[in-house]
Formats: structure tokens, sequence, C-alpha cells
């Protein structure tokens, strides 16, 4: 499209990328309901579903005052004192560095297998389409049997295991180089989401949960500074059509080992403070539950696994 109406082709990739945004917007705005008492198609019974679910989903029951859409500071503090957030970050430095590096260079892993323009678009969308069905499929699996840590490790591992694949095989088959790039993409692609629902899912309260998102998303960036240090491609790619990225292969299967082994240690973590809750004397299960707001640290509170 470079050229058409007098404009390049990243302008036109800006306007096709945000031009939906802005009518999606609007009809959100003005059809979508605030709460699920003023929603029409929903029946009486699906709207006191739907409000016993918001409710629980905020943790007021462990708790959180009424007005649980308030900033609490304590909850701030829980935060950042709390250990298995910052698991949780490691993690996600390990996943969305590579994410970064895949979205960056990706098009550059193409040019191995095809010398055509058009076909470096074509090919790309394959497998971006299998690991959006894996995303789903992965996603289901998880929440159909309640456990997280297994699927997590089990995407990760796919996804080291397509970076060290693609380091061996290179140029010495077209096509399964471009089958180690689709396992790769799968296991990258499809780890994030399961890493956010089990984190939401594990941090009680209003604030610290809104808090842990953003430290863990956020965090989780950067990763993706390295990028440009992983693939060089003053030194990988002197020749466009020998290029050679062996180096940043493995440096991003070793990222992603780092985060399955990091994944299994905040299970067994979880799994021991779920034992070590189940197993208190009436005492100290008093003490804990006067804790104001312990939003996650209730005793009553299990963590899901």
């Amino acid at each position: 499209m470079d050229g058409i109406s007098g404009l390049t082709t990243w302008r036109w990739i800006l306007l096709l990328e945000g031009l939906p945004i802005i009518p999606l917007g609007l009809i959100t705005l003005l059809f979508l309901a605030n709460i699920p008492e003023t929603v029409r198609w929903l029946t009486p019974c699906e709207k006191q579903i739907l409000t016993r679910i918001l409710r629980e989903d905020a943790r007021v029951a462990d708790g959180e005052p009424e007005a649980y859409n308030w900033l609490s500071w304590r909850q701030v503090r829980y935060a950042f004192t709390d250990w298995r957030i910052y698991l949780y970050t490691v993690i996600s430095i390990g996943n969305l560095g590579v994410i970064r590096c895949w979205t960056v260079y990706f098009p550059s892993f193409v040019q191995m297998i095809t010398s055509s323009p058009e076909n470096e678009h074509w090919l790309s969308v394959p497998s971006y389409l299998v690991a959006t069905l894996c995303i789903f499929i992965v996603g289901f699996s998880a929440s159909r049997n309640n456990e997280h840590g297994y699927h997590l490790t089990a995407a990760l591992a796919i996804g080291a295991i397509g970076f060290l694949l693609m380091a061996v095989v290179e140029e010495k088959s077209k096509i399964v180089m471009y089958f180690c790039m689709t396992v790769a993409c799968c296991g990258t692609f499809a780890s994030f989401p399961l890493l956010l629902s089990w984190l939401t899912i594990n941090v009680g309260g209003h604030t610290k949960r809104a808090l842990a998102v953003g430290i863990v998303s956020g965090f989780g960036k950067v990763g993706g500074i390295l990028a440009p240090w992983i693939y060089n491609f003053e030194d990988k790619c002197g020749d466009k059509n020998k290029c050679q990225f062996r180096q940043g292969h493995i440096i991003c299967a070793t990222i992603m080992f780092t985060a399955v082994l990091t994944t299994l240690l905040l299970r067994f973590l979880l799994n021991k403070e779920n034992n070590r809750r189940a197993n208190l004397g009436e005492a100290e299960w008093q003490r804990q539950a006067k804790v104001k707001e312990p939003c996650d640290r209730h005793p009553d509170v299990r963590y899901m696994l």
C-alpha cells in the first residue's frame, strides 16, 4: 500500500490499526451498561448471578469494605511486600521479553525461508493463527481443570523448545524451520494470558490486584529492552539471504527455561502455603483472621495451583 493516497506504508499501518478503535469505543460507551442491573437483555436470575460473581471477584468477602472501588493504601503496601508478586514478575520478564523479540524480528526469521517480500508477510499469518488457537485451547483447559501452574510451565517449555529447534535447524530445511517457528510462536504467546489469569485469581483485594497486574505487566516490558542485543543485525545479518540467529535463539530459549523453573518454584511455594494454612491451630487462625483487609492473606483463602 506504499504510496496509495500519498501515504507511506507505516502511516497506513497506524491508520488501519487505529481506525476500528474509534467506533468500537463509541459503541462501548453508548451500549455497554456499567452494572448488571441495568442490562436489559439479562434475566433477573442472570443479573443476580453476575453481580455475585463480580462481588466475589473484587474480594469484598475477604474483609474488604463495601465501597471496594476506593484506593486502599494498606493494599498498596501489601502489593509491594508480597514475594509472590515478584516471582510472577520474573516469569513475566522472561515471557514478555521474548514476545518483544519475536514481534520485532519474526519477519527476519521468515527471510531465511523465502526470498519473496510478499511471502514474508503471508508466511507470518499461519503461525499467528495456530498460536491464537493454542491460546484458547490452553486457556480453556486451565480453567476447566482449575490448574494454571503446570499449564503455564508446559506453554513456556514448548516455546523454549521451539527456539532451541530453530537454533539447531536454521537453514537445513525450510519446512522444518517454519514448523519450529510456529512451535515457538505458540508456546510464547500462549504463556502470558495464563500468567495473567493465574495472577488475578491468586491476588485478593481490589487495589492490590490492580496494582499487581500493573507491576507484573509493566516490569515485564523491561525484558524487551534486551531485544536489540539478543538479535543484532550487524553481527547476524551481513547477508540478507544468509541470516544466522543461533545465538539469539539460544538466549531466548534460556530465558524461557528460567521462567519455567520460576513457575515450578512458585507453584511449589503456593502449594506449601496452602498446606500450612490447612493445618493452622485455632489460636493462629484467629490471629491471622483478625488482620484488617487480609485480601489473599486470609487463612481461609487457598491459592489456585
